[in-house]
């Protein structure tokens, strides 16, 4: 979905808003279509979750 989708999206808009700017942009780029914000959160969740285990590889 694009990045306007999210900001269009009431349901989804103030959640959006409110990831991190990384998070956002993956969202944006990653063509995952999402419908409700369950499915936003889990998302978001997991694209922090892999960055979170990615970083703490890298120590």
């Amino acid at each position: 979905m694009s990045y306007n989708y999210y900001l269009c999206n009431p349901d989804l808009n103030g959640y959006f808003r409110s990831l991190p700017p990384f998070v956002r942009n993956t969202l944006s780029e990653s063509g995952v279509e999402i419908a409700t914000l369950g499915e936003l959160k889990q998302c978001a969740e997991h694209i922090m979750l892999e960055r979170s285990m990615a970083t703490e590889e890298g120590r």
